[in-house]
């Protein structure tokens, strides 16, 4: 699960300020809602994971900084891979993209249907028709697109996040996994600013204690130290 559902203890063992606020944070609203709302807490927690894990979050513009969230049914089966994605989410614009996609659309497609296209470079594209979040006057399609040939039977992956780039991190809080390989920490840690941890000796524990401690570990521990573990790795040697 994500970082919500630990205790406060498992929450604080993730060291990081910026990834212990976020956290405790959205605990504190989910708490608040279900007060305001006579709900309960454990239901509304779990709706909120349920939801906010199958999100796809979609820029309209490189130079915006704000991110749309969808749902798309079917497409949010697609797994992980940073470094060997085979695809991505590509929102279709029939005003501005080619008009291929749109001769194998049939008048009568429902919200929550979905077809499959084979392009002309033999890798498959699920399309999914969505009201337009561009234009309240025309739809667009929201599609799985090959960004290389992909053989028949292989395994389709994109890379999540907003840009197609997104930390261990952000995918440990909004999905609740923490990757095997994440070249972008490295940048994270590199940024560094407010929330950030600056430096290797900063830390409560070691590389060598925590990968000690995960041979061990159980339960959302497994996680917390699986993500310590790959943020102070990506501290430059010298650091």
């Amino acid at each position: 699960p994500t970082p919500d559902f630990y205790s406060d203890a498992e929450i604080d063992e993730l060291e990081s300020p910026m990834i212990v606020n976020s956290a405790k944070e959205e605990q504190q609203q989910i708490s608040d809602l279900s007060q305001s709302m006579n709900i309960s807490f454990d239901e509304l927690q779990f709706a909120t994971w349920l939801v906010s894990s199958r999100l796809f979050a979609i820029k309209i513009s490189v130079d915006d900084p704000l991110a749309i969230r969808v749902l798309l049914p079917y497409l949010d089966m697609i797994n992980h891979s940073l470094d060997d994605a085979n695809a991505e989410l590509h929102l279709i614009d029939p005003e501005k993209d080619d008009g291929e996609y749109f001769n194998h659309h049939s008048s009568d497609t429902s919200l929550g249907q979905y077809m499959t296209y084979a392009s002309r470079i033999n890798a498959a594209s699920l399309i999914h028709m969505f009201p337009s979040p561009v234009r309240k006057t025309s739809l667009a399609w929201f599609a799985i697109r090959a960004v290389r040939p992909i053989k028949n039977g292989k395994e389709i992956t994109i890379s999540y996040g907003a840009s197609g780039l997104e930390t261990s991190a952000g995918l440990l809080m909004n999905y609740g996994f923490v990757p095997n390989q994440n070249k972008i920490d490295s940048l994270l840690v590199q940024k560094g600013g407010d929330g950030c941890i600056e430096s290797l000796d900063r830390w409560k524990t070691t590389l060598d204690e925590d990968e000690a401690q995960l041979s061990v570990a159980t339960g959302n521990m497994v996680n917390v130290l699986k993500l310590r573990i790959k943020l102070k790795r990506a501290y430059p040697r010298n650091m």
